[in-house]
């Protein structure tokens, strides 16, 4: 499918999700910031009024940090809850680090503390997945589009901080003051292959905005 067929199927597969879980849902195309046009699906509680759940599709790149003002003008709107939702392709988000070029060269040594199956799950985020990381203490989700090998559904993951460690370089180099920095832009989920089923979820069932750990979520609806 091509780019614009996959946005859409993302905006109608969670519209048709999200069916019987208020009384009015409402997909939205506007133009939140100049030249961007946010796509997001609202959720009215009651008819009649303009207080909404809101659910914000990110299929499309933000210059900077403008989809934080994409985030709060639309708190700011709806008065209820909201939550995103990123495209997982692979390409702009949930991007793979170790695919990177020039990824092994570079950072290689720094992560030698890592075994080569957490390397493979080290995603590069974008600011857009930087805020939301912030904002839900490393929990994010994701659409992820029908594939050969995977299914259509929202994917629910937890990710954390990677660490670099410089003790390789000569203890008179500078860069050896640095050998507990975090990575500012990558981050790893399921640090550990046991957590991976109680922090990576697969949900392709009816869905809901709701709360876990005072945050909200589009959780399985029962």
């Amino acid at each position: 499918m091509t780019s614009r067929q996959i946005k859409k199927q993302m905006l109608d597969y969670l519209v048709d999700k999200l069916q019987g879980s208020a009384p009015v849902i409402t997909p939205t195309e506007s133009e939140i910031v100049s030249g961007i046009k946010t796509r997001y699906i609202s959720l009215f509680k009651v008819w009649n009024t303009l207080e909404s759940d809101t659910v914000i599709l990110i299929d499309t790149v933000y210059p900077r940090d403008s989809f934080a003002r994409v985030y709060s003008i639309v708190r700011e709107q709806s008065k209820g809850k909201v939550t995103p939702i990123i495209l997982k392709d692979g390409e702009n988000f949930f991007k793979n680090s170790a695919e990177s070029h020039g990824f092994k060269q570079r950072y290689g040594l720094s992560l030698k503390h890592y075994t080569p199956s957490q390397i493979n799950r080290m995603i590069t985020f974008r600011p857009e997945e930087l805020f939301i990381y912030e904002k839900k203490d490393g929990w994010l989700q994701y659409y992820q589009p029908k594939s050969e090998k995977l299914n259509e559904s929202v994917v629910t993951m937890k990710f954390r901080p990677v660490h670099f460690n410089y003790d390789h370089i000569d203890k008179r180099g500078l860069a050896y003051e640095l050998h507990n920095t975090d990575s500012k832009e990558i981050r790893i989920w399921s640090e550990e292959d046991k957590n991976i089923s109680k922090e990576r979820a697969e949900n392709s069932g009816p869905l809901m905005i709701g709360e876990f750990n005072g945050k909200n979520y589009l959780l399985k609806r029962h």
